[in-house]
């Protein structure tokens, strides 16, 4: 939770001296800042978040790494404020620690709900490759100033790029439409024998830019979860092999897939060489007709749906097919 900015690690830097020890003398060295883990292949970690321009981000409720611009790279949004600026030594300074000493705990918590909210701008970074993280909070339309907690990516037309649903307080969800057009995507669900939805499973995406992961968890961020679905951007790739890891146990493998569709993968725990047939997958609709239904200004790859249509929209299972979904409209009563 590192300030943004000189003004904000200073004002919100707390009283840390009662921790005083515990920062001089832990190992490793605590660091009020955020910490982005690399994998060495090992057997440890690196610590690289400043290295990567993501150390600071203020409050930062939910982390949501995904790739938003369909380059084949995890991008990353982060919701920011909180409900009490309690942190703030302009506000409140020893106060607050006298009031508790003096009045005692209900007291404390009395005097909390005078403190004015924290609102504070959401955050997104482009991935640019090496760890070279590009700050496009404002490019891209997502720098919204309030007070949101969960986050949850979703593609709600069925395009194949990420859409982004925000949980805000005191005013109405944010649903941003991904209106980016560009690079190859492809969406896959998994459908497993005994584990409905595959969860737990990893992912492995081959192409000629190389490898991607995706770990199937659908629980991330700030008490927020989404669709049980895999998505990967391609960029200029127009095919890929593909290797589920099963929690189970066993590894399905597929060659040669196109990209540009929706595919729905059912679990095959036999031998290899009697994989099941190369599923087909439903074609999505080309990225930049998609793209200029309801375009946001120029340069804007995120439309932020007005509150009245972003109530109305429900996602409704159709047909026989369970991966097929659509969004249909309705209105709030």
């Amino acid at each position: 939770m590192a300030g943004s900015s000189h003004y904000r690690s200073k004002r919100n830097i707390g009283d840390i001296s009662i921790f005083r020890d515990f920062l001089i003398n832990e190992w490793p060295r605590q660091k009020m800042q955020n910490a982005l883990f690399l994998a060495t292949g090992l057997a440890r970690y690196i610590e690289v978040s400043a290295m990567a321009g993501l150390d600071a981000t203020d409050w930062t409720w939910s982390v949501r790494f995904g790739d938003l611009d369909n380059d084949g790279r995890l991008d990353l949004f982060t919701t920011n404020g909180t409900s009490r600026d309690d942190m703030s030594l302009d506000l409140t300074g020893i106060k607050m620690s006298e009031v508790w000493d003096t009045e005692g705990e209900a007291a404390a918590m009395e005097y909390l709900k005078t403190i004015p909210q924290a609102p504070s701008s959401d955050f997104a970074f482009r991935n640019r490759g090496n760890l070279d993280f590009e700050d496009v909070s404002s490019a891209w339309g997502l720098n919204h100033d309030g007070i949101s907690f969960g986050a949850a990516y979703a593609d709600l037309d069925r395009d194949g790029d990420l859409d982004l649903v925000v949980n805000r307080l005191g005013e109405p969800a944010g649903i941003y439409r991904n209106q980016s057009g560009s690079g190859g995507r492809v969406l896959i669900r998994l459908r497993g024998k005994t584990n409905r939805y595959g969860l737990g499973a990893l992912v492995r995406l081959t192409s000629s830019s190389g490898t991607q992961v995706r770990h199937l968890m659908p629980t991330r961020g700030f008490m927020s979860s989404e669709e049980p679905l895999v998505h990967f951007g391609l960029g200029d790739d127009t095919s890929f092999d593909l290797a589920v890891e099963w929690p189970e146990g066993h590894t399905q493998r597929l060659d040669k897939l196109v990209a540009g569709r929706f595919y729905t993968l059912d679990e095959h725990s036999g031998p290899h060489d009697q994989a099941p047939a190369q599923p087909q997958g439903i074609a999505l609709p080309d990225g930049d007709s998609a793209a200029r239904v309801g375009m946001a200004p120029p340069g804007t790859p995120f439309r932020r749906l007005q509150p009245a249509t972003a109530a109305a929209l429900t996602i409704v299972t159709i047909g026989p097919r369970a991966g097929l979904e659509r969004c249909r409209r309705r209105r709030p009563r």
